[in-house]
């Protein structure tokens, strides 16, 4: 693969990362903001529901983008052939 192209999805995949992290890290936040254990079904649930709709929202987007990414390379790639024809 070419460089540019493994670059761009490498700064994706850091992209990923970055955005995963910062969900644990407002759930972490949210953790230490229960104020008693009767609260921490509450948050089993908003971690089950708000969690893993973000994290999947996150997956989603990056799968389009890592998508839009190979076409594009994908177009350059065939039109440098047929210039070299």
């Amino acid at each position: 693969m070419d460089i540019k192209l493994i670059d761009k999805f490498r700064r994706l995949f850091i992209t990923g990362a970055a955005l995963h992290l910062l969900v644990y890290i407002g759930l972490i936040t949210k953790l230490f903001l229960i104020d008693s254990l009767e609260d921490l079904p509450t948050f089993l649930i908003s971690h089950l529901v708000f969690h893993h709709i973000i994290s999947a929202a996150i997956a989603a987007t990056l799968t389009f983008l890592a998508i839009r990414i190979y076409l594009q390379q994908q177009k350059l790639t065939q039109a440098y052939r047929q210039e070299l024809s």
